[in-house]
């Protein structure tokens, strides 16, 4: 009992004279806190780029950190992974402690910095309008932003911000859960895979179009080609002919292509449809337009009889 009493009193007075002293114990830095330091860091440079703008500036999600070196850093690693190496191996190297110690001074003198690639993805974007952004931002060791490149960015209705993110992060857009179905990743490919095909110029509209249809999926409970073809053509009737009834469409016509190897593959689809509707106050029955249409479910085309 005395000695446990001696060793708390020991532990008090030494707490005391580092006190006393000033000394004051500063724990290393951690990873997460220097990454959520570099987080906000991005967050002030994209407030402050705004120049007043009234937008609301939201942080999406950031990718994994990518850490870039200079060869004098490189090289420090790797002595230090030797050394690693035959410390394992209980060996004492006197000449590589000091080769060390040479290295670790030019890698503080290199006047090249470690860059931090922080993969940002932020919204911009007010009640009508939302623009996305998928960014790389290089940060230095002390903080500052040396370089910022965009990967893709898209404008869309604000009204469709909510659906971009589930198509971001490639969410069920059919059901109440996180994971998407073997058919909705099959869709996500597809329609991300044509939109690297796509000119910067098209890409907006490209985007919106392939949320569309993943609002009109989830909106009929349908989810085959053909029965989204005949919800689409019913909806752009109106836009080509005043109030058109009697409206009838028929099967769905597809085209395909037979390569060499004997896989099919589908070019687009013809879509008739049947109406009737009034002209010069005369009604007009047996009224008919072909949609044309390609693989993606855009059209491309209004034929008249």
């Amino acid at each position: 009992m005395k000695s446990l009493f001696k060793s708390l009193l020991y532990s008090f007075l030494l707490v005391s004279l580092v006190a006393s002293c000033g000394l004051k114990y500063t724990p290393t830095e951690t990873r997460e806190s220097f990454f959520q330091k570099r987080q906000e860091k991005i967050s002030d440079y994209i407030l402050n780029q705004m120049n007043g703008q009234t937008l609301s500036y939201t942080s999406i999600a950031y990718g994994k950190t990518k850490v870039v070196k200079p060869i004098s850093y490189k090289s420090l690693d790797s002595l230090y992974e030797l050394k690693y190496q035959n410390e394992l191996k209980q060996i004492k190297d006197k000449r590589l402690e000091e080769i060390i110690s040479n290295q670790r001074q030019i890698a503080l003198n290199d006047t090249a910095k470690v860059l931090y690639l922080e993969n940002h993805v932020f919204s911009l974007g007010n009640s009508d309008t939302i623009a996305f952004y998928n960014t790389i931002f290089q940060l230095t060791s002390d903080l500052k932003i040396a370089d910022v490149t965009i990967i893709q960015s898209v404008y869309l209705p604000a009204k469709y911000s909510g659906l971009y993110r589930k198509y971001l992060f490639e969410e069920s857009y059919l059901s109440a859960v996180n994971f998407a179905s073997d058919q909705e990743k099959k869709f996500y490919q597809k329609y991300k895979d044509e939109l690297e095909n796509r000119s910067i110029a098209q890409q907006d509209a490209f985007v919106l179009h392939t949320l569309k249809l993943m609002e009109l999926t989830n909106s009929i409970r349908k989810t085959s080609n053909r029965e989204l073809l005949n919800e689409l053509s019913i909806q752009i009737l109106p836009k080509i002919c005043a109030n058109p009834s009697n409206i009838k469409v028929l099967p769905v016509k597809e085209s395909i292509v037979r390569a060499e190897n004997d896989i099919v593959t589908t070019t687009g689809y013809l879509v008739k449809i049947t109406f009737s509707s009034i002209e010069n106050g005369l009604l007009i029955e047996n009224n008919e337009r072909t949609l044309q249409f390609n693989q993606f479910l855009e059209l491309k085309e209004i034929i008249r009889p």
